[in-house]
Order: structure tokens, then sequence, then C-alpha cells
């Protein structure tokens, strides 16, 4: 494939030739607008995340702090004597 008929390279081939032919502050533009774009992405994208993640996460561990001492309340501490799932075995005489 050819473009303009009495040119024999590849369409690819003059786009490239054409990157490379700018100046080095062209590329470092480029490449610092490229690098604010992603950390703009970065920004507006992860942080809220993490912040959400955050609440959500605090907002569970207050509920199940408050669910545990709501049972405590109802618990009979002398009933177990301090022990589940345990038989005590009598003192042996």
């Amino acid at each position: 494939m050819t473009i303009e008929g009495d040119n024999p390279r590849p369409a690819g081939f003059r786009v490239v030739s054409f990157a490379a032919k700018q100046p080095a502050w062209l590329l470092r533009l480029a490449v610092g607008a490229g690098l604010l774009v992603f950390a703009l992405v970065l920004v507006v994208l992860v942080v809220p995340a993490a912040i959400i993640a955050g609440v959500v996460f605090l907002a569970a561990a207050v509920t199940l702090d408050l669910f545990s001492r709501f049972r405590a309340l109802f618990r009979n501490p002398f009933r177990e004597g301090g022990r589940r799932n345990v038989r005590v075995l009598p003192p042996r005489e």
C-alpha cells in the first residue's frame, strides 16, 4: 500500500517519521500532558473509591460493635461460667 502513487513507503512509516522529526520539547510536552491526564484520572476515580471503601468499612465496624454490645446486654455471664462447648468434670476425691 502506498500513499500518493510516487511515495513507495507505507502509511505507518510516514506517521512514525513525522513524529520522529518533531523537536524534543514537543515530545516532552506531549509526555507531560499524557501523565497529567493519567494523574487526573487516578485522582478522579481512585481517591473517591478509596474514601467510599473507608466509610463502608467504618460503618460495618461500628455496626458490628453495636450489635455485639447489644447481645452482651442479654447474655447471662453466670450460666456458662466463662466456658463454651466445654464439659466440666467434677473434681475427684
